[in-house]
């Protein structure tokens, strides 16, 4: 498809101090991460080793010698759902050698198609899909490799050839200067990429493209400096292909990481995005072609396209913002059997559901009436050549009546002159890795209405950036009359604040039968910011809700850190929801009950209920483990046997995550938490628990100096330990101060600072943290306390008599109320 080609993409750091306090540093939920991401602005993901692949099959071949310069050709490779690139040095496999029919059972190869399939294969032949991934050889390298220079923050990129190949000299992961050579091309318009082999079978994807269309050198990461070992370093493992990209860019991709000796040995059917890929595996089908037994109800193929929404569905793991949830989808899979997608969340979407981040379509094209009505991906885009099956209006001449919509009155501009097109007002366009525009897939009418109440963009300033939203919205309003449509902007940007205001029209979008699923899922998840009663029933309610995106957030919310105790009464509707015939939402309903109430059923052996629970436990696990290459899915297995009451296992499988990535923040913060809980149950080993905790937690803090929530972490383990109090009280005030909105940081800096003596500084951080809170009652005491040791009398009884209004019957607050008012006489 022209505005979404498969390419390679880049994630953003996810470790800020919002975000650890959301996902990572509590012992219950799990670290949930997308599985696409985009442009330097995203982040990081989850998820038994694998067999390796059958004999014959395209495989990364142990460690690489990165100096050396064979010329033997170069085995081709597939991409793992994601967003980066890698590739392998192997002897002799070219593109027309060894049939990819001996090397996986049950796919055969585009030749085979093509047998049959002429004019599917040659409309496929020089498509985005042909071209996603090749070797590189001279007819496929379209950057200037002729000993060409590019500089980027001090570092002297060479891109050069020789007899046998093509080579990049740039900095590697040590920072010093090497000659590394490039075993395939990434991409191929409007920017291409170059892979890179490095040792242990992993590509990575080199961060300086090649603008196809501006012919130059560029650096994906713009005028930010990315030295190693940062994570998105091109040697780092934001930009290794094995995991963050290869199961887009090619057909039937086995990652095949070896946990123990911590190497990839990836392998792959096609090396392109080719007919398996959206077809399904063709071994049955070619075979009831040739007996003889074929009919079009039996294909033979696992998918069937006709269906509207089947067909987006074939689509959707490759062309949106997902995560893995479960291992080996192949084409006519479920979607959310196997992936989750990304809500129309504050960090990827405009409060209007424009596209703000890097998404992919599908989750723009679920809020449109197009995907209501049953528009499929294939009534624009031609399947096989990935084009637009008609330039200008005409494509939306083929639903939408020309003489009515394609006309001055309905366009308002000439048809020759920017908005005269469709496209211009109703899929305006943002640019993504520097060079590279998409198109928004929600279809939405001009707003400029919303812009002025909720600051999302609107078409109009697109073009007309010297004129305020308001003069765009006057101009609507003088065409069309002053009634706009519902929109749920309002109630998603107003959840996204935390506004009162907002929580009834969040439920009155949750419960509004013709809001798109997507829309309510998200209204759900913003509900999770009102712990009020109403919130908590619509949660219940929603378990059972038709849309199965719906009732995994239902799901999720339920099983809250902060509500674990008071929702075990939901159980009853949760744990059907253990048979779900949806994946997704058996698998997030068996985490969140073993958070919320394991011993219900460890010991249960003879319930179907218990049976249900380990059956979907198990599909989580699988999860998980599919994705043993990345740190995220170790942490997940942490926190399940934390769960279950297996600290061994859990310090074991934390202890795994920070082997794979010694930069994973989360995985430092929560074995820290669980080696000074196993400590605390004292013992021999309790002092090495300690040491190692603290080694943990310092890791973080040099990793993340400037997360809050590590600070705060460090501070609090230190404050436990003998003459730890001064540092513990310099870590909790920067956490503090890193994070003056939240309240019980100033509180406990404020505590240690009081201990400390440091009277000042004390009494501003616990007056701040009951500012944030004005009656909570920690605060209250704390700063009664604090003032009746300052001997300020007056201001202890004014804290004491608040504390009074909360608890009057309390009799040593009492006691204490008539000491401080005979110490003030």
């Amino acid at each position: 498809m022209s505005s979404e080609n498969p390419r390679s993409f880049f994630m953003r750091r996810f470790v800020s101090a919002r975000l650890i306090r959301r996902m990572f540093v509590r012992s219950s939920g799990q670290f949930r991460s997308s599985g696409r991401f985009s442009g330097y602005g995203a982040i990081r993901r989850l998820f038994s080793d694998s067999e390796p692949a059958a004999a014959g099959g395209f495989t990364i071949p142990g460690p690489v010698n990165t100096m050396q310069r064979s010329s033997a050709g170069l085995n081709r490779i597939g991409l793992i759902g994601l967003t980066c690139l890698v590739a392998f040095i192997g002897a002799g496999c070219g593109p027309d050698r060894a049939s990819p029919a001996a090397s996986t059972p049950g796919y055969v190869g585009r030749e085979v198609c093509a047998g049959c399939h002429v004019e599917a294969a040659l409309a496929w032949e020089g498509s985005d899909h042909d071209r996603a991934m090749e070797e590189a050889i001279p007819e496929t390298v379209l950057g200037d490799f002729n000993d060409t220079v590019f500089r980027h923050c001090g570092v002297e990129t060479r891109f050069f050839r020789e007899e046998d190949g093509f080579f990049i000299h740039t900095q590697g992961a040590d920072g010093t200067m090497q000659s590394w050579p490039v075993a395939y091309t990434f991409g191929y318009e409007p920017l291409q990429q170059y892979l890179i082999p490095l040792e242990n079978g992993r590509l990575q994807a080199f961060t300086v493209a090649w603008d196809t269309q501006g012919e130059r050198w560029f650096s994906l990461a713009e005028d930010e400096c990315i030295d190693p070992p940062d994570w998105l370093h091109w040697t780092g493992d934001g930009m290794n292909w094995n995991y963050m990209c290869a199961d887009c860019h090619s057909t039937n991709l086995q990652r095949n990481f070896n946990l123990t000796a911590g190497a990839y040995e990836t392998s792959f059917s096609e090396i392109d995005v080719s007919c398996e890929t959206c077809h399904g595996p063709g071994e049955t089908h070619v075979e009831n072609v040739q007996s003889g037994t074929y009919a079009p109800a039996s294909s033979g193929l696992t998918a069937t396209l006709s269906a509207p929404h089947q067909q987006v569905e074939a689509c959707a793991p490759c062309h949106s913002r997902r995560r893995i949830i479960y291992p080996d989808h192949i084409a006519g899979n479920a979607f959310l059997d196997h992936y989750e997608p990304e809500l129309i969340e504050e960090e990827l979407y405009f409060a209007d559901g424009q596209i703000r981040d890097e998404v992919y379509v599908y989750g723009s094209f679920l809020q449109s009436r197009m995907y209501a009505e049953g528009v499929m991906c294939a009534d624009c885009h031609d399947p096989h050549t990935t084009r637009l099956k008609f330039e200008g209006n005409a494509l939306c001449g083929q639903c939408h009546e020309v003489t009515v919509y394609d006309t001055f009155e309905h366009l308002r501009h000439p048809q020759e002159s920017a908005g005269g097109q469709c496209v211009d007002c109703h899929m305006p366009e943002r640019t993504y890795m520097v060079v590279d525009p998409r198109r928004d897939h929600s279809f939405k009418i001009p707003r400029p209405d919303l812009s002025v109440q909720t600051g999302a963009p609107n078409v109009c300033q697109g073009c007309h950036a010297d004129r305020s939203a308001e003069w765009a919205a006057e101009q609507i309003e003088d065409w069309h009359g002053p009634e706009r449509p519902f929109s749920f902007a309002a109630a998603l940007a107003g959840g996204r604040e935390g506004n009162p205001e907002a929580e009834p029209e969040l439920i009155r979008l949750m419960e509004d039968p013709g809001a798109p699923d997507i829309v309510r899922a998200t209204a759900l998840t913003l509900l999770d910011r009102y712990p009020t009663v109403r919130a908590s029933q619509i949660a219940i309610e929603a378990l059972g809700d038709k849309a199965p995106l719906v009732r995994a957030a239902a799901v999720r919310r339920l099983g809250d850190q902060n509500r674990a105790e008071t929702d075990r009464s939901a159980i009853p509707e949760l744990e059907p929801l253990l048979t779900d015939s949806v994946g997704l939402v058996r698998m997030e309903a068996a985490r969140v009950l073993t958070q919320i109430a394991p011993e219900r059923y460890v010991r249960d052996h003879e319930s179907e209920t218990a049976a249900a629970w380990r059956n979907a436990l198990e599909e989580y696990r699988d999860g998980q483990r599919a994705l043993n290459d990345q740190a995220a899915s170790h942490l997940n297995l942490a926190i399940l046997h934390e769960h279950l009451g297996r600290s061994d296992s859990a310090a074991a499988a934390y202890r795994t995550a920070v082997r794979i990535d010694s930069t994973f923040v989360p995985a430092h913060l929560n074995l820290a938490m669980l080696l000074n809980r196993m400590r605390g149950a004292g013992g021999a080993e309790a002092g090495m628990l300690a040491a190692e905790a603290e080694t943990s937690l310092r890791a973080a803090v040099r990793m993340q100096p400037d997360a809050a929530e590590v600070h705060y972490t460090l501070g609090l383990f230190l404050a436990e330990t003998p003459d730890g109090l001064e540092e513990a009280a310099t870590h909790l005030r920067q956490a503090a101060a890193l994070d003056a909105s939240n309240a019980r940081m100033q509180y406990n800096a404020g505590l240690a600072h009081q201990q400390l003596g440091n009277a000042e500084q004390a009494e501003r951080l616990l007056s701040n943290a009951l500012r944030l809170a004005p009656d909570h009652a920690d605060y209250l005491n704390a700063l009664s306390i604090f003032h009746a040791q300052q001997e300020a009398w007056d201001a202890a009884l004014e804290y004491t008599d608040r504390l009074l209004v909360q608890y009057p019957d309390n009799p040593d607050l009492l006691q204490r109320r008539a000491w401080i008012v005979g110490q003030g006489r």
